[in-house]
């Protein structure tokens, strides 16, 4: 399979290569490194989306500060990009940008650079939660662009009150609030702790089954759909946005990486709250730092960490802010966008994504557990004592 990865990936940078774009005239630029070389780089934003046109943005902003530089972006599917980066590293990018998802595997495998050093100077100003996403054992292996939570989308003429409550939400369903949301490990995972429920401890046991809360939130998500709201497989996130795009939805459970896309349609028929709270507490989803990387394995490391910093300046941020919804994490940027403004109140109901290699053991039976209860009816109690199992069995717990 890894080699299988590889072949697939070196195809991709080959396709990419006859597009690159080589060195830029822009009389007055700052230079910033005026060695001759090519850098490749990935990312995860989809074409004609709005994360996209921001980031190609910034890329143009930059490319003059390295008049000598030919890039070469290349586009990987956001749940593709680690694989590939991981099956063949030396012949892969030389930084890539997506979230902290699979940092603690590739820190752990000596594939990213430690960019400590150069994060020193600039930790001071970034928010906590960024801070924290970006490092494993008080190490820097990410320059931090972004944080992100999922939160409630609502069409505000629809919906000119949004449900504060999990209560409140079903009864809204039960009066015929079109609801969807992915019935997976992530989208709906705020709803655990608004049940009492916690996945694991300190040392990363799995303790899901111990208390009602996990199943108690399970079954809410069963309720829902009982009620009217649409519940779909962890493999139709895109319908699940084309549906609330085109109507067909009035609400969804989805990301502000999704907000750009979602304005283009709705326009000011649009905001989004935080999710809402259980019978004991603050609905918390996860919350994920996106930022770059910089491949250890590659040539042109300290070439690769100056443009990752150009890219994840200030000014990037904000270019990301105002077309991709992106909540920076440079709390030197001011947020003055009523959408931002409201996924930036979720990262700070949310809880931080856990940056660990035995958390990575949770994501595919929680996601099979969540959906074998709200979309098949399972019994809740045993899939998450199902779920929990395996999770402990595949860290040797």
């Amino acid at each position: 399979m890894k080699a299988l990865l590889a072949t697939v990936s070196a195809i991709v940078i080959a396709v990419a290569a006859l597009v690159s774009v080589g060195p830029p005239t822009a009389a007055g630029a700052t230079v910033i490194d005026a060695r001759k070389a090519k850098l490749t780089i990935w990312h995860p934003y989809v074409a004609g989306s709005a994360e996209e046109a921001a980031f190609n943005t910034v890329l143009a902003s930059v490319r003059p500060r390295f008049p000598n530089v030919t890039f070469t972006t290349v586009w990987q599917p956001f749940g593709q990009l680690y694989p590939r980066f991981e099956a063949d590293p030396r012949h892969g990018p030389d930084l890539f940008v997506t979230s902290n998802d699979g940092m603690a595997v590739e820190a752990h495998d000596g594939l990213l650079l430690n960019v400590t050093a150069v994060m020193k100077s600039r930790a001071a100003k970034l928010s906590p939660v960024a801070r924290a996403g970006a490092q494993i054992a008080n190490k820097y292996y990410m320059i931090p662009e972004s944080t992100k939570a999922v939160a409630l989308y609502v069409r505000d003429s629809i919906v000119p009150a949004p449900p504060a409550t999990t209560e409140a939400l079903l009864a809204a369903v039960e009066g015929g609030l079109k609801l969807g949301f992915v019935a997976d490990g992530y989208f709906p995972a705020g709803f655990d702790t608004g049940f009492g429920g916690r996945i694991v401890d300190s040392s990363y046991l799995c303790i899901a089954d111990r208390t009602p809360g996990v199943a108690n939130a399970y079954d809410y998500l069963r309720r829902l759909v009982l009620a009217g709201a649409s519940a779909y497989t962890q493999g139709d996130y895109y319908k699940v946005q084309a549906d609330f795009s085109a109507g067909r939805l009035d609400a969804i459970i989805d990301g502000n990486w999704a907000g750009g896309d979602y304005r283009k349609v709705l326009g000011s028929d649009l905001s989004a709250v935080v999710l809402p709270s259980g019978p004991d507490g603050r609905s918390r989803p996860f919350v994920s730092v996106d930022g770059w990387f910089i491949n250890a394995k590659r040539p042109n490391t300290s070439l690769a960490t100056k443009v990752a910093l150009a890219m994840s300046d200030p000014a990037g941020q904000a270019t990301m802010m105002a077309s991709g919804i992106h909540v920076p994490a440079n709390t030197a940027v001011v947020v003055t966008d009523p959408l931002v403004a409201d996924f930036a109140k979720a990262v700070a109901n949310g809880k931080p994504r856990p940056v660990s290699i035995a958390f990575n053991a949770y994501w595919t039976p929680f996601a099979t557990a969540v959906a074998r209860v709200a979309i098949d009816g399972g019994d809740a109690p045993s899939s998450v004592r199902t779920a929990c199992s395996a999770m402990n069995a595949t860290n040797g717990r």
